[in-house]
């Protein structure tokens, strides 16, 4: 009921926009045909009947209305039940009775039951009034095609569905019937003997609302307004004299609109006959232009620009936690754009920040892709206030990127959607892990579970025995990372995981995590001490898991040459005194699980030189182990003595052969070196991590 009441709201909201601009076109619309004003009245009924509408990069109804912001600020929130414990009042102890659960009135409840009562009411009257209606003319006498006369009616009216009818009233002047029937066909023609029940179907939904009532009564003026229309535009003088005349004799007004019938003179019957007298056939370019207006107007209406920015459609948006990208739902996303958007007309430019936003953590990106330039947009803080980056990306190297400040009412609100975000990060998605719990049936359950490990690790296989319980399961990395920190990181991960595995899966043993392959074997089985007993403790647990991946970065580092530490005589720059970094300033490495890459880019005159493949390895196999007396370059001039972490990493090929690099980790630096094929070094870089995404 809740959710009904919500998207009941948002309609109505959105409804009453489409009624009111439709109301206000009307006004400079008198000179053109009325059916147009009929077209856009259907667009209110689409508003009233459908909640879903299309994206559009503008539109008329506010995106706070269609995103139903509006709803949940003016609606009540729902009531949440309480828990007392009954008290006593015996002096000896006594067993407790028990919780008893106490509630409240459910707001909700209340509208959905008002708002039942208010459209049954209204649905009841229409089937009542139209049945009284048909019993009335029950024994009309058929006089040709489908006229019928009845003398239990004094006015001429269309009646039915499927197959509507004429009705005449029995001593109507033979001068006025055939104006009269003229018109009653020219509304079957239009199908307004649909069109109105319609209309008042969705009035029901809404008969709280009393701009969509004036609505209505708006839309039946203009229904016999275009009939009106069209029977004049083929008749002479005369014949428009003795159709107002028929109008004016006929014409009654009702002090209530209803459902059925369409009667010939019962809406707005002496503003008809003046405007009948006065209606002369618009100018052809008139008649397009409002077509054209009408058109628009209904693409603007009927519309909804609440996932667009700057006439962009955001397709995605991700926020950092722990170091990873996490992307985010399409409720949360949609409340960050229409936080942002408003802002964007006051944002003031500001000079480039000294440290790149994407090294902070906490930051929201909506990414808006499509026809170039592909455009992005990314929060960060900026000596206590928010502050926005927009990124141009057209092609090839062309990238821009200008940076904003944010008002400081920005930034209020912002704190109050990082609350919602937090919540989303730390509760729903560990709470909707933890309602999964159960014991597991099928292996495929098991890969689901562990599915992360493809996103950080690569590819691996999993065996799972379900003969008995609790079932041994096995997990075969493919590879492990090529750095001794990587594969501490990893074993932290693995054991994070394997209690996180072991809380949803509560019918296995604990993993047996391996690797094999020809540079040897590694294996590791943690224990379950410490899996999570409660939807809090899993909580904690996962945010755990959550920052142990993040320091397992694998395939988004890259290392910068800081310094370069020698080079080949026959390299470039070599021979030449000064700093050589100078020369090699865009070099670097990257050391991943799915390949190993190296540039070496020297750069005279500004001419860049790549001296090396950019993909070295694919599918690296890496072998670490401690450093040995002797294994690191003699070239280079370095006290080993002053380090206590001493390893060393060689890059193999996927076939275990020896590329000539090597990695090594000297407490916290790192460095690299290459030897060629014939055994002579060709240079070593000092270089330190950045990570990308």
């Amino acid at each position: 009921m809740t959710e009904f009441c919500q998207t009941l709201f948002t309609m109505t909201a959105a409804a009453t926009v489409a009624a009111l601009v439709v109301m206000v076109l009307r006004l400079f619309l008198k000179k053109v045909p009325r059916k147009l004003v009929c077209l856009l009245w259907l667009v209110v009924f689409f508003r009233m009947v459908c909640p879903v509408t299309f994206e559009a990069p503008v539109s008329l109804v506010p995106d706070r209305i269609t995103s139903g912001d509006v709803t949940q600020q003016v609606l009540p929130a729902p009531a949440e039940p309480t828990r007392t414990v009954t008290p006593t009042t015996e002096p000896e102890p006594v067993t407790p009775t028990g919780p008893v659960q106490t509630t409240q009135p459910d707001p909700y409840s209340i509208l959905f039951g008002v708002w039942v009562v208010g459209a049954g009411v209204m649905a009841l009257w229409a089937v009542i009034s139209y049945a009284r209606l048909r019993r009335r003319v029950a024994d009309a006498v058929l006089i040709q095609d489908n006229i019928y006369e009845t003398d239990r009616v004094d006015t001429p009216f269309v009646c039915g569905f499927a197959n509507p009818r004429i009705y005449l009233p029995v001593g109507l002047d033979p001068q006025l019937v055939p104006h009269v029937v003229r018109h009653e066909q020219a509304h079957i023609k239009r199908l307004d003997h649909l069109m109105k029940p319609l209309f008042w179907l969705g009035l029901c939904l809404h008969w709280f609302n009393p701009v969509l009532w004036l609505a209505y009564i708006f839309f039946c003026r203009d229904l016999e307004t275009a009939c009106d229309q069209r029977v004049v535009r083929d008749l002479d003088r005369q014949g428009t004299a003795d159709y107002a005349a028929a109008l004016l004799c006929l014409g009654r007004d009702r002090s209530l609109p209803q459902a059925v019938p369409l009667a010939f003179g019962e809406e707005n019957a002496k503003g008809r006959v003046k405007g009948v007298l006065h209606y002369k056939k618009p100018a052809f370019w008139v008649v397009i232009l409002a077509v054209v207006l009408c058109i628009g107007a209904g693409f603007l209406l009927l519309g909804s620009s609440e996932n667009y920015l700057e006439g962009r459609k955001v397709t995605d948006s991700c926020t950092w936690a722990e170091g990873s990208p996490v992307h985010l739902p399409q409720e949360l996303q949609a409340e960050a754009i229409q936080l942002l958007k408003p802002y964007l007309l006051t944002k003031e430019e500001i000079s480039r920040p000294e440290a790149s936003p994407y090294e902070q953590n906490g930051l929201t990106l909506l990414e808006c892709d499509g026809s170039l330039p592909a455009r992005s947009y990314l929060l960060y803080r900026e000596d206590d206030q928010v502050c926005l980056q927009i990124s141009e990306y057209t092609g090839g190297d062309q990238f821009d990127a200008q940076y904003y400040a944010l008002s400081p009412a920005f930034s209020e609100e912002y704190e109050a959607w990082l609350t919602r975000l937090d919540q989303f990060l730390w509760e729903d998605r560990p709470d909707a892990l933890y309602a999964t719990a159960g014991p597991l049936t099928k292996q495929a359950e098991a890969e689901s579970l562990l599915h992360p490990l493809w996103q950080m690790l690569g590819s691996y296989t999993i065996e799972m025995d379900t003969s008995t319980e609790p079932f041994p399961l096995s997990v075969q990395l493919q590879r492990i990372p090529g750095l001794h920190r990587e594969q501490q990181a990893l074993q932290e991960y693995l054991w994070l995981l394997s209690l996180s595995f072991q809380t949803l899966a509560t019918n296995t043993a604990p993993i047996q995590w391996s690797r094999e392959n020809t540079l040897g074997d590694w294996a590791m089985t943690p224990s379950f001490e410490g899996a999570a007993q409660s939807k809090e403790e899993f909580r904690g647990l996962y945010r755990q898991m959550e920052a142990a991946a993040s320091r397992l970065r694998l395939d988004q580092t890259w290392y910068y040459t800081t310094q370069v530490l020698y080079l080949a005589p026959d390299l470039p720059g070599a021979a030449e005194n000064g700093d050589l970094s100078s020369l090699y300033q865009h070099s670097g490495w990257h050391l991943g699980h799915a390949g190993f890459s190296a540039d070496l880019v020297f750069t005279p005159e500004g001419s860049p030189r790549v001296l090396a493949e950019d993909r070295i390895a694919h599918d690296p196999l890496y072998d670490c182990a401690p450093l040995s007396p002797g294994e690191f370059p003699e070239e280079v001039a370095l006290d080993l003595d002053r380090y206590q972490i001493k390893y060393r990493t060689i890059v193999n090929d996927s076939q275990g052969r020896d590329t000539g690099y090597r990695v090594y980790e000297l407490d916290d630096d790192l460095f690299l070196a290459h030897y060629r094929a014939d055994g002579s070094l060709e240079y070593v870089f000092q270089g330190v991590p950045e990570v990308y995404w």
